[in-house]
């Protein structure tokens, strides 16, 4: 369900339009007034500007948008890529990021805190370790 947070309407450049069209899997002819909410789009593709919220050029919208540790899709997603989350999450999971098609690997707040902190242990546990190998222990 699409909470109307932010409203675009659709492009008018062809180009565009057509790979907003193709994303989200809607065939041509809209209505002339045809819009799409926010929560289509990620965090880092939204942009404050003059007390307004606005999309990035060259955002593209998505319909499969969920947490791709969790697979929550009622919250705000935060781009893995924004913040350079995709190689904290190989080193713990020992996989790369799950992407598929026009599917942007993102992550709800919860599992955002929880990545930084596991990976922050994770350094923790392995500075310990030098640390100890110089005493040979």
């Amino acid at each position: 369900m699409c909470f109307l947070l932010l409203i675009k309407i659709f492009p008018s450049d062809t180009n565009t339009r057509n790979l907003w069209l193709k994303s989200l899997c809607i065939k041509d002819p809209l209505p002339e007034d045809a819009k799409i909410c926010s929560l289509h789009f990620l965090d880092d593709e939204l942009q404050q500007k003059d007390g307004m919220t606005k999309i990035s050029d060259g955002a593209i919208p998505v319909t499969l948008h969920f947490c791709t540790m969790c697979l929550d899709s009622q919250n705000m997603l935060y781009s893995m890529t924004k913040y350079k989350l995709e190689d904290i999450y190989k080193h713990l999971t020992g996989k790369p990021v799950f992407t598929y098609k026009h599917m942007k690997p993102a992550v709800c707040m919860t599992c955002l805190e929880s990545l930084v902190d596991m990976n922050k242990f994770r350094l923790m546990g392995l500075k310990s370790r030098a640390i100890l190998a110089q005493f040979g222990m």
